[in-house]
């Protein structure tokens, strides 16, 4: 199978994937990770140079 002929069926199976599933409350959940994931990071190294 070519690869050009392979990529057209994943394009298509994305979008079709992408027809079928929600894109906001994905999308949303993944920014809230990933947006936790830097205040927890960020946090304990703000936290040291307040007291000092």
């Amino acid at each position: 199978m070519p690869f050009a002929q392979q990529f057209s069926t994943v394009q298509k199976q994305t979008e079709a994937i992408r027809h079928i599933l929600p894109r906001r409350p994905a999308a949303a959940s993944t920014r809230q990770r990933r947006g936790a994931g830097r205040r927890a990071a960020a946090l304990p190294v703000q936290a040291p140079t307040k007291p000092s």
